[in-house]
């Protein structure tokens, strides 16, 4: 008789990270629902990997070979075709893009199941937030695309958050396979969103992410990435009239503010006087003038808090500053 098919298909696009896909994999793999049923499958899209990727995913589709699928490409393509490989290799109702290096937390395997029946049948977007932004709801609904702007943000970049319906599969993985930029999932989002589709917004954590993971973002990538393609994209969604320009003023200065500066400083190696003026120069196309100053002064505190506040982060109103800065 032939297998049902299951109902949550984790997917995971990887490359070159054999260690925190291990671990990620004995995350899903050591959870009961996983184990004591075929309600849930894995399945591991290896992008011509050079390291030992292939043969971790190998030995874990040898252990649960109905519930663990592996496949490779011929040579390795851009990771937003390599999004579209591993959505359509799924068999589940529900596809949820996984990132390589975050480990699920107990039980939500059950939680991704539930949403799953209680939502089958009006089949809104799906998001994970992984607590990303404090909320002390479960669910957020989000009815039109300024709302899951306003409260998802510059998260909605992650692909660790994003999920749709085995009958969206076909037309959301062309998006993926021809997206001329980084932020698929985002076009994609804001798409749906704009014709009318309901976003569910599930706020708590779920996964925690492998400490010693390698950065994939630089300096270059913040800019030419963050600045040249997510920013320019927000601008498209108000001038179409999917968004109030507020809503993308005020987006653009959670982003600056609350990720691309706190970033910033964690990568660049260099004294902040250096970098002042000169490497925050390209900005200026991209925001108004008075931003563009305050980003600076912005830049100058932050810089004063790490490197003069943090010896002193016992102090509970200090860590309280930190955190705000770097959350």
């Amino acid at each position: 008789m032939k297998a049902c098919a299951p109902r949550l298909s984790l997917c995971i696009p990887t490359y070159n990270r054999a260690p925190f896909l291990e671990k990620t994999l004995q995350s899903i793999v050591g959870q009961a629902l996983f184990q004591e049923t075929n309600l849930v499958e894995v399945v591991v899209s290896d992008n011509c990997s050079t390291d030992g990727t292939a043969s971790t995913a190998a030995a874990f589709q040898n252990m649960f070979p109905e519930k663990v699928r592996c496949v490779r490409t011929e040579q390795l393509v851009h990771s937003s075709r390599n999004f579209a490989r591993v959505l359509e290799a799924g068999r589940g109702t529900l596809r949820k893009l996984h990132n390589d290096a975050l480990c699920i937390r107990d039980g939500f395997l059950d939680t991704c199941l539930r949403l799953t029946d209680n939502n089958d049948a009006r089949k809104p977007l799906l998001f994970f937030l992984n607590g990303t932004i404090p909320c002390p709801d479960e669910l957020t609904s989000c009815r039109d695309l300024d709302a899951f702007i306003g409260h998802v943000s510059f998260y909605t970049t992650w692909i660790g958050g994003f999920s749709i319906w085995s009958e969206d599969v076909p037309r959301y993985a062309e998006v993926f396979r021809h997206a001329p930029h980084h932020f698929a999932q985002t076009e994609i989002l804001f798409s749906a969103l704009a014709g009318g589709r309901e976003a569910l917004v599930y706020n708590p954590k779920f996964g925690d992410e492998a400490v010693d993971v390698p950065k994939p973002i630089t300096k270059h990538s913040l800019e030419t990435i963050y600045f040249g393609e997510y920013l320019p994209l927000l601008r498209e969604q108000a001038a179409q009239g999917r968004i109030t320009e507020k809503t993308a003023e005020r987006e653009i200065y959670r982003f600056c503010f609350f990720y691309y500066i706190p970033y910033y400083h964690r990568i660049s190696k260099r004294q902040f006087i250096k970098t002042f003026y000169k490497d925050f120069t390209f900005i200026k196309k991209y925001v108004n003038v008075i931003l563009y100053y305050v980003i600076h002064l912005y830049y100058i505190l932050l810089c004063f808090i790490y490197h003069y506040i943090k010896p002193h982060e016992c102090k509970p109103s200090l860590r309280a500053v930190r955190r705000l800065l770097y959350r």
